[in-house]
Parts: structure tokens; sequence; C-alpha cells
């Protein structure tokens, strides 16, 4: 998808707060990246008479989505004079963005999608921490516990992946990329400023926990799995003192026996878990959790369930090379790392993730206090330098930019399954308002009766089919624990440019609200809000001080990036080799990934 214009900002990460400058204070290098926010009106030749969609090609199209067509004639344009709607109080931009007065507005659903706390490093560079002590881990406190489930079905599905990454026990005790005490703490803060904003606050959510009202999902690693627990226990405290005494205690010699999930920790041994299970059912309310099956992940770029990922990847990760080679500061940062590290200049050059590797360990050394190795140790330059390179390195994988010739599917291929999913639950989320409410279903997601159609088909979904007969309650919040390889991508795709690497605990909270109507007998109207690290997110796509409609959110910001689980499928199986329309990767760098 090439040619559209949209507003673009930079995005900086610093200490887990956000900094968004808008693009027009560089209008030449937003231009650069084909979008432009200035001046005004806006022009996007590329936004077609059909719902959501770019093209015609196989990866560039958008899935056809629940919502019929914006009316549009390819372009946004502000209002002029006397072309707003007498009753809409000023406060809509042409009907598709609209400002958010929180005190009149009624919030109908939240979704936060949080990277895990501060961890151990994944690096295998012993020679970084040579002398320090990885003994920041154990029990921080009494974490809810939670039964994990499959998306299979199954309970307590093992990671092979993670029980490779914890049988690496390091000097100190610490296990490799283990959850620490400061992550657990990290953890338990979200959960705690979730539950001040939504339940304190607001009166979002219940003082108390229900079953149905949170719904959570996280990949099938410890360390999120213990970070989700956090997140849980900071929201209701609750879940943490509702286990009976003698529960408690079994579940504790379990653990000690490491045949429970601790909270840094995932299961090693599972010789008992039908007991485990029957200890775990005897506890009141234990939130039950999702995780991936096998090859059925959406929280990362999985190439083992889409190897056809894997190489447009291979095509990112040489261009992603060649962009940290040609940064002026390269050369120089080559030159103190080949002294630091000792190595030789061939095999430097042969690693592909070497500032990845040394960022990995620098970061999870200074989050804990620890003594930094020497040569780095209050060199900022060189730790700034580094951070920089390392972003460019991982990122032009897992979040590239549009600039990427490939940056479209890599982005799709890997998030589009989770943006649908964030998109669906936003839809079901209007359902259950109107249903609520005693309105017919045909509610407005946005301008124009193109929602009402978006709000009959979430309607007969098999999910709020069976939650309005069984009586069941939609959920009011949904929370996934991922990985920095969430966020980034996540960021990406929402059009902001990734130049520092997100913090531990890193988190996107998706808000999406109602708006009063505008006069008696007019369609609802639905907003999205985006925070992130907490602070609102100015969204590039959206004029200065308006947020986009559900029906903008979904089709012009995340729009081109959503793959339903079919449609994703379906693009995976396509082989590299096939001739067609769909973009390909070029031969060299596919057969790099065999």
């Amino acid at each position: 998808m090439r040619g559209h214009q949209l507003p673009i900002g930079a995005i900086a990460f610093a200490s887990g707060f956000l900094n968004v400058v808008n693009c027009g204070n560089d209008i030449d290098r937003a231009n650069d990246r084909g979008r432009c926010p200035f001046p005004l009106p806006w022009t996007i030749p590329w936004l077609p008479s059909v719902a959501c969609r770019a093209d015609a090609s196989g990866y560039d199209s958008m899935e056809p989505t629940l919502a019929e067509a914006i009316p549009a004639t390819g372009e946004l344009r502000l209002p002029v004079s006397g072309g707003r709607d007498p009753d809409d109080n000023t406060d809509t931009v042409t009907g598709v963005f609209h400002k958010l007065n929180p005190q009149h507005a009624k919030l109908l659903l939240v979704q936060v999608v949080f990277r895990h706390g501060a961890r151990t490093t994944l690096s295998n560079r012993s020679e970084l921490w040579r002398g320090q002590q990885w003994d920041v881990c154990g029990e921080a406190y009494q974490a809810a516990a939670v039964r994990l489930f499959s998306t299979a079905g199954v309970e307590n599905p093992v990671s092979k992946h993670d029980l490779r990454q914890r049988s690496v026990v390091l000097e100190g005790g610490c296990r490799k990329g283990e959850l620490t005490l400061l992550g657990q703490s990290q953890a338990l803060d979200l959960g705690r400023w979730l539950r001040s904003n939504y339940v304190a606050r607001d009166g979002f959510l219940p003082p108390t926990y229900q079953d149905g009202v949170v719904e959570a999902r996280t990949t099938n690693i410890s360390r999120t799995i213990a970070t989700l627990r956090g997140v849980l226990t900071g929201l209701y405290p609750d879940l943490s003192k509702q286990q009976h005494p003698e529960h408690q205690q079994q579940l504790q010699q379990r653990q000690q026996e490491g045949q429970v999930l601790q909270p840094g920790s995932q299961l090693l041994l599972q010789p008992q878990l039908q007991e485990q299970s029957q200890l775990q059912e005897q506890s009141p309310r234990v939130p039950h959790v999702t995780t991936s099956a096998d090859l059925d992940e959406i929280l990362y770029a999985d190439t083992r369930a889409c190897p056809h990922l894997g190489s447009f990847q291979a095509v990112s990760r040489e261009l992603g090379r060649a962009a940290v080679r040609s940064d002026p500061d390269y050369e120089w940062a080559r030159g103190e790392l080949l002294g630091l590290l000792g190595m030789d200049p061939v095999s430097f050059d042969s690693n592909r993730w070497i500032f990845t590797d040394v960022h990995d360990v620098m970061t999870s050394l200074a989050a804990h206090g620890k003594t930094l190795p020497p040569g780095f140790e209050g060199h900022n330059r060189l730790l700034a330098v580094i951070d920089r390179l390392a972003t460019k390195e991982f990122s032009a994988e897992v979040a590239p930019s549009m600039r990427n010739s490939h940056g479209l599917t890599i982005l799709r291929l890997s998030m589009g399954r989770l943006l649908h999913i964030l998109v669906e639950n936003m839809q079901r989320g209007v359902v259950a308002a109107a249903a609520a409410a005693g309105g017919a279903v045909a509610t407005s997601a946005g301008t124009g009766s193109s929602s009402a159609a978006a709000a009959a088909d979430a309607a007969r979904s098999p999910f709020v089919a069976a939650g309005s007969v069984d009586g069941k309650t939609q959920p009011k919040m949904y929370l996934y624990s991922g990985h920095d390889s969430t966020i980034m991508p996540l960021l990406s795709a929402m059009g902001l440019d990734i130049i520092k690497w997100p913090p531990y605990m890193s988190n996107l909270v998706f808000e999406l609200w109602q708006l009063p109507s505008r006069r008696p007998g007019a369609e609802p109207r639905y907003v999205v809000r985006v925070l992130f690290n907490k602070e609102e997110l100015s969204l590039p796509h959206c004029p200065p001080g308006f947020l986009p409609s559900l029906q903008t959110f979904q089709c012009e910001v995340v729009g081109p990036f959503q793959l339903s689980a079919q449609r994703h499928q379906e693009l995976c199986r396509v082989k590299v080799e096939h001739d067609g329309a769909m973009p390909q990767p070029k031969a060299k760098a596919a057969s790099d990934t065999a």
C-alpha cells in the first residue's frame, strides 16, 4: 500500500515515559514516510469506495470486515464554513473524528496489551556479567492463582521454548529470562493503576473479581504468565486472598516440589497435573487464562505457524542491517565493542543480533542496579548508541517501518490476527451496550448506516450469541500479556516510528467510548482512545485534539493490517515462489532462512 498520505508522529521511549512529537515539526521526514499532516486538508488517494480495502493484491488488500464503506470520494477535508451540522456542537470533524469529554461519555470497553516486567538476561554472553550475582528472583508477594488453558483446551500446556530457557540457571540462582522481584512489582503496579482508573475512579469494573468481566490471554512463557498474575493481583487484590488456607498450603508444597506455577516460573514437572487441577478447582474464583496452542500464537510473530512470514522477515532483516551500518555512529560503536568484547571483526560482522544481544544484558543489569561491565559503566554515549542501533536491528524484523517495501506484509502476518481480535472485541462491546440499553442492535460504530451492519454481524457471532442466550457477562476488560515484540509492531501498525526500545512493562490501552447523542433519536457515536504507558497517545492519523471513530480506527488506523484467523492461514500457506500479485521476497534472502 503506497502513496497514502496521513499524519505521522515520531515516538520516543525514555524511562517508560512517552514523548510524542507531531510530524508537523518535521514535515520533510513525514513526507519521506508518505504521511504528511500539514497543510490541511489531507489527501488519502488510497481510500477506496469499498469497506476497508486498500487494493486488490493478495497481501495489500484488507480482509472484508463487518463494516460497510465510509462514504468517501478519496479525500478527507476539515469542514468549511457552513459545512457543519448545526446540532453537533462543533465537537466533530467530518463525522469520523471526535472530541472526547469523559465526563459526558460512557466507557464501554478496555483492552490492555503489555510487555512483561523486568527479567534476567536472555543473552549467552556471560562475560558481560562476570562477577555479578543474579540473585534478584523469588516470590515478591502472593500472586493471584490462575488456571491456564491453551486455545485447544489443554490445561497447563508445556512450552518447549520456555523449558529450554529456564533450564539455564544463572550464577546467583535466577533462571534465564525469569521475571524478577522487580518485574513482579512492576506488574503489580500496572494492576493497581488499572484498578485506580477503572474501578475506584470510574466504577467501570466491579470492586471485587467477578467471572466473565475480565478476560485474559498470555503467551506460554513463564515471565508473561507471572506478569499477568501480578497485574491481576493489583487489579483485584481479593484474588490473592481467596484461597483457603489448606488449599494454599497444598499449593506451596507443590511449589517446593517444582510442580506448580510460581510467580516467576513455568511448570517444569507434570507428574500430578490432575491433582493440581483439583486443588485449583477448590479455590474460589480462579481466573481462567488462555494461552496459545501449538502454532497458534497471536502475540508475537510466530514463523513456525507462518514460514512465509519468516521469508519476508529475512529480507527486512537485511534492510535493517544496512540501516544499522549506515548509521553515522556505527563504525565508532563497532570499534568500541570489538575491544570491549574481545571479538574479531569477522565474528562481529556475522552476528546479526550483536547490538540486540549487548543491549539485552545492559538493560537487565541496569534495571536491577547491577554494575555494568568495565568499559560500559558510565559510558553514556556508547550505551545510547547501542540502544539506538539495537532498536534498528530488532525493529526491522518485528516492527518494520512502512518505508520498508515489505513492512505492511510483515505487520499483517505477525500482528494482523491480534488487531482483528481487538477490533472485533470493540464491535462486540457496541452490541453489548445496545443490548444493555434495550435498543436495537443497529447502532453506529462511526457515521452513516455502515455500523448497523457491523453491529448486526457482531451480534451473530458465536461469542455474543452464546453470551446473550446463556446469560454470560460480556467482558469489559481484556488483558494481553506479551513481549517487546508485541508492543513494537502494534505501535508501528498505528503509524509510529520506533526509535527507542520500549522499557519493561510497557503497555498499550485501547478504550472504547460511547459519546452522547447529538439529538434525540440520533445514532450513538463511538470513539477509540489509545494510551501508551498511561499517557494518551496522539494517533498520527487524527487531527490534534480529536479521536477516531470506531469505524475510522477499524478501517483507516489499523484496517490495512487486520487479518482473520482463516485469512491468516490462507496467506501463510502461500509459497514463496508463488507467481501472483502478492509481493515476494528476494530468492537469496528466502534461502537464508532455511
